[in-house]
């Protein structure tokens, strides 16, 4: 544990973390803000580093987010971007970004395993 280790002074200080979310792109405007405004505040609130990217994620219509900083800001930034997300429904449908296996991914189902990327 990782939080023993800090406390034992085994470990210096804790590695940073990153997290990603995937969020509907219809909520996206006010987690930005006007002019990114908002996005500053949740960066300069909780010290951690937040990036929405510009692009939908494949076959949805969802973005991904990604928060990177020390734990503590991490989840003080989730927590800010929770509540933005509530207090802004999303807009339309939403398709649900799935992502694909990876290359040389084996999917077992049933009696069968299947190379999803035979040589």
């Amino acid at each position: 544990d990782l939080s023993t280790l800090v406390a034992n002074g085994t470990v210096t200080s804790k590695p940073p973390v990153t997290l990603r979310l995937v969020i509907p792109a219809s909520q996206c405007g006010s987690l930005i803000g006007k002019g990114g405004s908002k996005i500053k505040e949740i960066r300069e609130t909780t010290g951690a580093q937040v990036q929405v990217a510009g692009d939908l994620l494949p076959n949805s219509t969802e973005r991904g987010v990604t928060i990177s900083g020390t734990q503590d800001a991490v989840i003080q930034c989730v927590k800010l971007i929770c509540t933005v997300i509530l207090e802004s429904p999303p807009k339309g449908a939403t398709i649900p970004y799935r992502p694909g296996p990876s290359p040389g991914t084996v999917m077992i189902g049933g009696n069968q395993v299947r190379n999803q990327n035979p040589p």
